[in-house]
C-alpha cells in the first residue's frame, strides 16, 4: 500500500444559486453520483457534511462550491470521472454551462492522517 493518496479539489464559481433551474439537474444528481463515488474502486474519502455532500461548505465565498476527495491513485479517479455514471451528468450539463469559473487540482497527499493533511496541503497549493 502506498504512503500517498491522490487528493483532488474542485472549485467552481456558480453562475446562479443552487436552487435555480440552471442547477436543478446537478443538484438532483448529487446523492446518486456521490454514492457512485463512495462505492468506486480506489475511493478513500470525500469532503461532506452531515447532509452527505459539500454544497453547504463555502470557505471561498457564497458563490463558490468546493468539492474534495481522496483516491488510491490516478487510475481510480479517472475511472470514476470518465467511466461511471459521473460522466453522464457532465455530458448533460457541462461544468462550463453552470459555472463562471472552474479550477481543478490533484496532488499526492500522505495517506494518514487524512482529513487535516489533505485539506491543509491542498489549500496551501492553491
Amino acid at each position: 500500500m502506498s504512503r500517498f493518496e491522490l487528493a483532488q479539489l474542485n472549485i467552481a464559481k456558480m453562475r446562479e444559486p443552487l436552487d435555480s433551474p440552471l442547477l436543478a439537474d446537478f443538484v438532483s444528481s448529487l446523492d446518486r453520483i456521490n454514492a457512485v463515488a463512495d462505492t468506486s474502486a480506489g475511493f478513500v474519502w470525500r469532503l461532506q457534511t452531515t447532509e452527505g455532500d459539500a454544497t453547504s461548505l463555502r470557505p471561498l465565498g457564497e458563490e463558490t462550491l468546493v468539492n474534495m476527495s481522496a483516491w488510491r491513485d490516478v487510475a481510480s479517479l479517472r475511472n470514476y470521472v470518465y467511466r461511471s455514471a459521473h460522466v453522464e451528468v457532465m455530458r448533460r450539463q457541462p461544468p462550463a454551462r453552470r459555472c463562471g469559473a472552474l479550477a481543478f487540482l490533484a496532488v499526492d497527499a500522505p495517506a494518514k492522517p487524512r482529513r487535516t493533511v489533505v485539506r491543509n496541503d491542498v489549500a496551501s497549493r492553491l
